[in-house]
């Protein structure tokens, strides 16, 4: 069990559904049906669905996502943008719970719950250096340099982005892709699910032939180069992989600011079950001139909002 505050706050579905295609034959003589009356019975494909629940390190393993009101939800979506990954709302969720933890309200997140079983100190993971760490490539005659800055955002599904760069045949073409992310990238398209029109020209440098000019890696902030002993064609299907660690900066003015630009949502927020929740927590975020104090009320303010719609469900 970890404590209920991050759960409620990050409110997370951690069940995720699984299709596993499945084959079942039955043999019979060879044959793979069975005469019946009225038919035929057959057995083939099928698809099993499955159910698992993610294992997040801040939220209880046995949560169940709360549908919200409108009054909250719109405060939530500023908290956790619409769209970001579940590994991006664990960044923010880390974030927030820090905080709180800077203030001297932090031992107010054990109000609704006094169990915790993690400390923020402890996850080291939150934090990367910028690196990139390229492997050996399928033909060591055609090595590969990477270099640029490395740029996570709310679609991160992690803080390493793994990368495969795969020669099409004996082709001047190679396609670009995110293991990580599961898409494809070209200099001048955003990045796809699908490969199919996202093969990018390797051409030669004007200086040197056997090195390619450099190749923009989509809206990654990353830029490659490919050299050879020989001519890119001469030998097919070349592979290079490589790795990125990109850090995601977590601004706390900026995230006031846009709170600041959703007044009428924020003070909706507030009014919600305004008289069996504490005015504290508001006067904090209206009054206080430490931002983190004016972020930490804010946060308070809203767990404690979304915990009444949880013990109301709960009943």
């Amino acid at each position: 069990m970890v404590n209920h505050f991050a759960s409620l706050l990050s409110n997370i579905d951690l069940t995720s559904v699984d299709s596993v295609a499945q084959k079942y034959e039955l043999i019979l003589g060879g044959n793979s049906s069975v005469s019946v009356p009225g038919g035929v019975l057959s057995v083939g494909h099928y698809t099993a669905i499955t159910d698992n629940r993610l294992l997040l390190p801040l939220v209880a393993r046995n949560y169940t996502f709360l549908p919200l009101p409108i009054e909250l939800q719109r405060v939530y979506n500023i908290l956790f943008p619409v769209g970001c990954s579940i590994h991006y709302k664990q960044f923010l969720l880390y974030s927030y719970l820090k905080v709180v933890d800077l203030t001297d309200r932090a031992d107010d997140i054990k109000i609704v719950d006094n169990r915790i079983s993690y400390s923020l100190e402890d996850l080291f993971g939150y934090f990367k250096f910028r690196n990139i760490s390229i492997g050996s490539p399928s033909d060591s005659s055609y090595p590969l340099l990477v270099y640029g800055t490395g740029t996570s955002n709310e679609s991160s599904r992690s803080f390493t982005n793994f990368y495969t760069i795969s020669q099409q045949t004996n082709t001047a073409t190679v396609l670009i892709y995110s293991n990580t992310q599961g898409e494809y990238y070209h200099p001048t398209k955003g990045s796809a699910k699908l490969s199919e029109g996202m093969t990018v020209l390797v051409t030669p440098s004007a200086k040197d032939a056997l090195i390619s000019n450099p190749i923009t890696i989509g809206n990654t902030g990353l830029t490659c180069v490919i050299g050879g002993k020989n001519a890119f064609t001469a030998s097919s299907n070349k592979t290079w992989s490589f790795a990125v660690d990109s850090p995601i900066d977590f601004n706390i003015l900026d995230k006031l600011k846009t709170l600041e630009a959703f007044g009428s949502v924020v003070d909706t927020m507030f009014n919600y079950r305004r008289t069996s929740c504490q005015q504290t927590y508001q006067n904090l975020w209206e009054t206080h001139y430490n931002p983190v104090y004016r972020l930490a009320g804010l946060l308070l303010a809203y767990v404690e909002r979304v915990n009444l719609v949880w013990q109301k469900r709960a009943t």
